[in-house]
């Protein structure tokens, strides 16, 4: 995927973490939200959250990787683990604002997946 798309899919669809009542991350929750995983898959109505991580994920549902923004999965649990806050010692991502999510996923979607 071309990095202007990553940053628009971030811009237009990530509205913030998804996680449940026990703070766990998930690819999108009963009100919507997805994870910065999660915003580029398609709409499915099966279970996503019990696959866990990104490898996992592409294990049940091989055809999502046409969906993802790189087909190296070493770069998408990167930043799977980038937006769960828990790469490089980084400030929880959960506590920053909307904006400066999304602005901290674009900059580092740009670092993980450029060419």
């Amino acid at each position: 995927m071309k990095t202007d798309k990553i940053l628009e899919t971030i811009e237009k669809k990530f509205k913030g973490s998804a996680v449940n009542s026990y703070d766990e991350c998930k690819y999108e929750t009963t009100g919507g939200k997805k994870c910065a995983i999660g915003i580029f898959l398609p709409k499915v109505t099966k279970n996503i959250n019990e696959c866990g991580g990104v490898y996992h994920l592409l294990t049940v549902y091989p055809n999502f990787i046409e969906y993802m923004p790189s087909k190296n999965k070493t770069q998408l649990r990167e930043f799977q683990r980038v937006h769960d806050g828990s790469l490089n010692n980084f400030e929880d991502i959960n506590n920053l604002t909307l904006d400066e999510q999304k602005m901290y996923l674009q900059f580092e979607a740009l670092r993980i997946f450029k060419k």
